[in-house]
């Protein structure tokens, strides 16, 4: 997006971080579980923080939270752009509810769960092009499973195509004046049964809400297994491997990591970091309750590049919607180097000893 052609609209995220985590089946709540060596909710903060189209952060957290979130995570971390950090609610629509009263000025709203560590500035830019077109939108992506409609007694009653089936993320973004309308109606309503924030729109104003394009590692962490799946991959290098895979500059995405990124990780893109992160990784790992950290996946440990290949055939990104082009992005995330040399960090995984 050209923003010189236009005059951006001043733009609050409202960052929900009140949940209670029940279901991760720890005494601290997940927004505060440490990934990489900090809070979960640590990482889409420094997205907002970062981001050219995010004027104002107000943060939501759970009740007698605030001063622990303002010392320890906002101060902690230099997140100049929280102005406000208000209690939320018993529902997660009585804490959207709490944040709509205190932001500042109007244009347009933010919703994001402070449990989706993984939104990226492409997500708030995309958000902000459907939103000054449509008013109301959400991010998604297309499932990829079969969804199956099942009975109280767990029998299939029916299954829907697939191509017409959605996961809906956060951020869910709205014109402000149209969610405070929205939501002051349902609170009057006292009416519960609502999921999320376009569910809100949808049904209080019968409002179109536009879907836009996610991305599927945009994931919530909501129980020990998502921790476990949010740990997986740590760059090893910057060095570019364009004479490894032998494609032509449009037939290539480039690197998954740039080289101004790794000022913004707390682990380097070195053999070195890689090692330190794994290390850290399993330490958490060894922290999920009820002995069920017994293992993890990692995100491509074998990807090489080779001449000529990419991640996908045309056939898989038409399938998955996805434009292309389709290189070896995800080469310098191995756990092996551009020549198939096993890197130290595999040793790390070898010879961990759990405390």
């Amino acid at each position: 997006m050209n923003k010189d052609k236009m005059e951006k609209s001043y733009c609050t995220a409202i960052v929900l971080a009140a949940g209670s985590g029940k279901r991760m089946g720890t005494t601290t709540h997940k927004q505060y579980l440490l990934m990489g060596g900090h809070p979960v909710l640590f990482y889409s903060l420094r997205t907002f923080q970062e981001s050219e189209f995010i004027d104002e952060i107000i943060l939501v957290t759970g009740k007698d939270e605030q001063e622990y979130c303002r010392k320890e995570i906002v101060d902690q971390y230099g997140f100049t752009k929280v102005s406000r950090i208000v209690e939320g609610g018993a529902e997660r629509f009585n804490s959207v509810w709490n944040g709509l009263q205190v932001i500042k000025r109007k244009g347009y709203v933010y919703i994001h769960d402070g449990a989706r560590p993984f939104i990226d500035e492409g997500i708030i830019e995309r958000a902000y092009e459907c939103v000054c077109k449509s008013d109301a939108c959400i991010a998604g992506m297309p499932v990829k499973d079969t969804i199956k409609i099942v009975n109280e007694r767990q029998r299939v009653e029916s299954t829907p195509d697939r191509a017409t089936l959605w996961a809906i993320q956060t951020p869910q973004v709205f014109l402000a004046d149209l969610l405070l309308k929205a939501y002051g109606k349902l609170m009057k309503q006292n009416w519960i049964q609502v999921t999320d924030d376009a569910m809100v729109v949808e049904k209080m104003l019968n409002h179109e809400v536009q879907v836009f394009t996610g991305k599927y590692e945009n994931i919530k962490i909501t129980t020990p297994e998502d921790l476990v799946i949010a740990e997986v991959s740590m760059g090893y290098t910057v060095e570019d491997y364009a004479s490894y895979e032998k494609l032509a500059p449009e037939d290539r995405k480039g690197m998954a990591t740039k080289p101004a990124l790794c000022e913004k990780v707390p682990f380097p893109m070195t053999k070195e970091g890689q090692c330190k992160f794994l290390k850290a990784f399993l330490e958490v790992l060894e922290q999920v309750p009820q002995n069920r950290g017994r293992g993890f996946f990692y995100w491509e440990p074998a990807w090489l590049p080779v001449a000529g290949s990419g991640w996908a055939t045309p056939e898989s990104l038409e399938y998955i919607k996805e434009a292309g082009p389709c290189g070896n992005e995800w080469a310098n995330q191995a756990l092996f180097d551009y020549e198939g040399n096993a890197l130290p960090s595999l040793k790390v995984i070898r010879d961990y000893q759990p405390k």
